[in-house]
């Protein structure tokens, strides 16, 4: 899960098929207050699974599918569409890079060879150290204070 800014707030390995489960449970677990905005590639079926389970939570988030899959959603509301929208709150829509999750795979890729010999702890442990030199890196770039 990446802010919009690129940094990696956390990661986790999917034990089982791909389901809402799986970043409702991030957002539940690693936020007090949910975010403004959630661009995920099934926006869709996220929002209906976090308003089923934490309605209070979730009122003011806007959930939108990213720019590479909503073509795919051709049942879905036009709602759903990031190009639907401008500002929401602070946040302008419209810049929001909405492929950061599938440009950090690709950077994944890069140490995937070393990944794949490595038991599960040593696998995470080195996933999580190359994530964290990547946050240290875009701090730098975009000159944030984590203080």
């Amino acid at each position: 899960m990446f802010c919009q800014h690129g940094v990696c707030y956390d990661f986790t390995i999917l034990k089982s098929h791909e389901s809402p489960r799986h970043p409702f449970e991030i957002l539940i677990g690693r936020f007090n207050r949910a975010p403004r905005v959630v661009v995920y590639d099934n926006a869709c079926r996220l929002h209906q699974y976090c308003l089923n389970r934490e309605p209070v939570f979730f009122m003011n988030t806007l959930f939108c599918v990213d720019r590479l899959h909503w073509i795919n959603h051709t049942g879905c509301s036009d709602g759903y569409c990031m190009d639907s929208y401008g500002q929401h709150g602070s946040i302008d829509v419209q810049q929001i890079n909405s492929q950061i999750n599938e440009q950090a795979n690709a950077g994944l890729k890069r140490i995937k060879a070393q990944l794949a010999y490595m038991t599960q702890s040593k696998f995470l442990f080195n996933a999580a150290l190359f994530l964290a030199f990547k946050n240290i890196d875009k701090q730098q770039q975009l000159e944030i204070s984590w203080e």
